[in-house]
């Protein structure tokens, strides 16, 4: 099963603590292994009472959320990695309101969640390209046909020409 096909059920087995969440996201973040930042060796030492990786030789010490979205976020990983999936398994997207509520936070936490996740979402799109398949919601395709057939039914009947009426036929699709 691929990372994106995992339902309700598997998400909450795979991400029970935050300490599940943590190992995940340590080996997202260093797949070979903790790497210090300044110097590159590999030699570490984990301060359990603050979560941060101290290296072994120039005594760096790094958050694994450092250099992320979330770094700086009072929030645990568990309800950021509850965020991700929730916002991401909607085709309308999550409210503040309905995000808080699914995971346990106040409604400005949650919106302040969104807000990150749709910066991070949106650099996305500008930096990474889609390779293999790609899945496409239906009845935004169909609607967009359907607009297509619209406007060329419309150009015909004016002669090539199409009358546009208000300021708002000038507005560009997002």
């Amino acid at each position: 099963m691929r990372p994106m096909e995992k339902g309700f059920v598997d998400f909450m087995d795979q991400f029970k603590t935050e300490e599940d969440c943590h190992k995940h996201f340590f080996h997202i973040k260093w797949p070979g292994g903790f790497t210090c930042p300044k110097c590159q060796r590999k030699e570490y030492t984990l301060l359990k009472d603050r979560s941060l990786y101290q290296c072994r030789n120039c005594g760096r010490q790094t958050s694994i959320t450092a250099g992320t979205a979330i770094h700086g976020s009072h929030s645990g990983l568990r309800e950021w990695f509850w965020a991700v999936f929730l916002f991401t398994h909607d085709k309308k997207g999550k409210s503040p309101t309905a995000l808080a509520r699914g995971i346990g936070v106040s409604r400005f936490t949650a919106a302040h969640m969104i807000k990150k996740l749709r910066g991070v979402l949106g650099d996305a799109d500008t930096t990474y390209y889609q390779d293999g398949i790609v899945t496409v919601d239906d009845a935004l395709w169909l609607l967009s046909l359907r607009w297509v057939a619209f406007f060329r039914a419309r150009r015909s009947r004016a002669g090539g020409k199409v009358r546009r009426r208000g300021a708002s036929c000038l507005k560009q699709p997002l």
